[in-house]
């Protein structure tokens, strides 16, 4: 589990870090689109849904770390929020497991595809 929860703390890290002094009109949605792409990437990797899905709520934990680490060590122009509703809270972790269980399918019918 440490290491799907790794990569979604660097994805709200880099979220953070790209987008919260001006966030783009729709960065709630790709944010959704690359949790579901990390999801089915860590299911076709092995990883279970319910790993994944737990993982993903270091997602929202990580991103205001990054917020208050940024305060901390830049003396100019820094945010005051990650940039994206916490509420969230209760949908990546959902979008995540989904992902992941697809991306397992997808797997088995790779292996099952390689047999014939």
């Amino acid at each position: 589990m440490t290491f799907s929860a790794l990569y979604f703390a660097a994805l709200a890290a880099i979220q953070v870090l790209c987008f919260a002094v001006q966030p783009p009109t729709q960065l709630w949605l790709g944010v959704m689109l690359v949790v579901v792409g990390l999801g089915l990437s860590l299911g076709f990797g092995g990883r279970s849904p319910f790993t994944v899905g737990a993982a993903s709520l270091v997602y929202f934990p990580a991103a205001w770390l990054t917020v208050v680490l940024w305060q901390a060590l830049s003396w100019g122009q820094v945010p005051m929020s990650p940039g994206v509703d916490d509420a969230g809270f209760f949908v990546l972790p959902v979008l995540a497991a989904s992902a992941a269980l697809v991306g397992g399918f997808l797997r088995v019918a790779a292996q099952w595809g390689k047999r014939f």
